[in-house]
């Protein structure tokens, strides 16, 4: 039995051409649009907000899987429900370094209506599948560091390592 999706980052699109970006995920089979949202402090860069989610959302019936690579995350969840995602995705060490518990923050994403999702480093993946089993559906597995975007997989990713 395979879970996996296909979620393309709208991330690696043109983002003077993202509507055309998110009709080609959808035309090429992807099942999910991720959307990376990052807010220069937790990591460096800065990316997407609330408008653009917005603005993509009438655009497509495919998913919205919003990734927060934010400080605060708490203060982002509700805002982004609005906007049209419809998975919300957190890190824990932001969720940590802010003082908020992780549970009852994916307990707020799910009083949403929404899918909720929580990311680890890679260091703690283990720890994090146990710990929230019965809370998260979802888990991100990536080997990247967040923020990095145009980092590449580790090839063990894909069963080349």
């Amino acid at each position: 039995m395979n879970n996996r999706l296909l979620a393309p980052s709208l991330l690696a699109a043109d983002f003077g051409r993202l509507a055309e970006a998110v009709q080609k995920i959808e035309k090429g089979g992807g099942d999910v649009a991720h959307i990376d949202v990052m807010d220069g402090s937790f990591v460096p860069e800065v990316s997407f907000g609330q408008v653009v989610v917005r603005s993509l959302r009438p655009l497509t019936k495919l998913p919205f899987d919003v990734h927060l690579m934010v400080q605060n995350p708490e203060k982002q969840i509700e805002s982004f429900a609005q906007a049209g995602a419809d998975w919300i995705t957190f890190h824990y060490e932001a969720a940590r370094d802010s003082g908020e518990d992780s549970v009852q923050l994916l307990k707020k994403i799910r009083s949403l209506g929404k899918k909720s999702r929580h990311k680890r480093k890679t260091r703690h993946k283990r720890r994090c599948i146990e710990e929230f089993a019965g809370i998260c559906r979802y888990y991100i597995d990536n080997d990247c560091r967040a923020g990095l975007w145009r980092a590449k997989a580790y090839s063990r990713m894909f069963g080349q390592g």
